[in-house]
């Protein structure tokens, strides 16, 4: 049986813009760690260009081909799934090249900014969990009056 009657690709109007920055469901806006390993693209690229294009042309097909599904967002899920999922290793092996291959202060800088996009990043999970987030229907107004607000959320939790 196929599940999928009616759905498909649309790869004359592929949403990246919206795939990767949307306020409904856009990787870096959510999951805003996947920003820092593309600072591992300058290295690879001054380290060999051979795995520089070997990384940015398959990933940029990988983003034209799931930005054009029908419905690009993938429903009700925390970020963009279809990247966060299966592509972990990859952007992990970015920030790896990144953090070996900076100078001591560059480095500290990146370090100290994982840390405070994965404390975001718990704050958006910790709301998304209690429905301030919602799984499909945010836009820009709704995300800024939430962005980091949890002292309302921890009340009604608690309440």
């Amino acid at each position: 049986m196929y599940s999928y009657q009616g759905e498909g690709f649309n790869f004359t109007d592929p949403q990246i813009f919206n795939f990767l920055f949307s306020y409904q469901k856009g990787l870096f806006v959510y999951t805003p760690i996947f920003l820092l390993p593309l600072l591992g693209l300058y290295t690879l690229f001054k380290l060999s260009r051979y795995h520089f294009f070997a990384f940015v042309v398959p990933m940029s097909i990988v983003i034209y081909v799931l930005s054009s599904w029908w419905c690009w967002f993938y429903g009700g899920s925390f970020s963009s799934r279809v990247m966060v999922v299966e592509f972990i290793p990859l952007f992990a092996l970015l920030l790896g090249i990144a953090l070996q291959h900076f100078k001591k202060p560059y480095r500290n800088t990146l370090l100290a900014s994982m840390l405070v996009v994965l404390f975001v990043c718990q704050i958006q999970i910790f709301q998304y969990r209690y429905y301030e987030i919602h799984w499909a229907h945010m836009n820009k107004e709704k995300y800024w009056e939430v962005f980091l607000r949890v002292d309302k959320l921890i009340q009604r939790v608690n309440g």
